[in-house]
């Protein structure tokens, strides 16, 4: 299962009118798989923004990051035996849906696909628990994203606001 083995860690650069978010995500999956989302997210600002627009800005920055984040690989498994699925929501939901259409056909098992297309037939627990990992880390995704735009949201100045952590 992915898990998140640290923060965002934005650096924000303003630039002008432009307000511009690097990011690096460390995700580490169990003790044995590591891998890294380096991107960037920019916003311009118009000249000389108000509170509003510059929490407009950073919650469109976050939506950005969330985009790109919400969507990445779930790793399934440990070591040999990990698997790399496609994440984010519509992924739960067709691989969930492709698990219980084949609990109606009568089926115990069901045909999932990494990220390389390589089928992985599994027995219906085990496709449950894929489906699962790829739903928590959505979830997880949408909650960091949310817990960040209510912040901005209840910044009261600039600095409030460019405090905020992803």
């Amino acid at each position: 299962m992915k898990t998140h083995s640290g923060e965002v860690l934005p650096k924000t650069e303003v630039i002008g009118s432009t307000i511009r978010m690097h990011f690096n995500e460390v995700v580490t999956v169990n003790t044995n798989y590591t891998d890294h989302c380096y991107d960037t997210v920019s916003v311009i600002l118009p000249e000389s923004p108000n509170l509003d627009q510059i929490k407009d800005a950073y919650k469109t920055l976050f939506r950005g990051i969330y985009d790109i984040l919400s969507n990445g690989n779930v790793v399934v498994g440990s070591g040999l035996t990990a698997v790399t699925y496609q994440g984010g929501f519509d992924s739960a939901i067709k691989l969930d849906a492709a698990k219980r259409l084949s609990e109606v056909a009568g089926l115990t098992s069901v045909t999932f696909f990494d990220i390389y297309n390589k089928p992985h037939t599994l027995a219906i627990p085990d496709a449950t628990t894929v489906i699962l990992s790829v739903a928590t880390a959505f979830q997880s995704s949408i909650s960091r994203k949310q817990t960040a735009m209510v912040a901005v949201d209840q910044a009261v100045d600039a600095a409030g606001i460019s405090a905020v952590v992803y």
